[in-house]
């Protein structure tokens, strides 16, 4: 899934890298690699807030790996 949205160089790497960790997953899946899925899964969740997180602020994400955090901290919106 590739959600258009305006960025620049910066956060268009950390969303394509989502992206292809969001397609990894799914290989992963595919050839019964579950336990790849797993990590390449939580990569994506994370790099997808860490993204708009750039794109809001323009400035770098916190450096943090707490997906709840992430979503909710009420500065990672769209």
């Amino acid at each position: 899934m590739d959600y258009k949205i305006v960025m620049n160089e910066t956060v268009s790497k950390w969303w394509k890298q989502a992206n292809r960790d969001i397609l990894t997953a799914k290989n992963c899946i595919d050839s019964g690699d579950y336990y790849a899925n797993v990590f390449f899964s939580e990569q994506a969740i994370e790099k997808g807030p860490k993204a708009l997180y750039i794109r809001q602020f323009d400035d770098a994400p916190p450096r943090i790996h707490h997906i709840d955090k992430l979503a909710s901290n009420g500065r990672c919106t769209a």
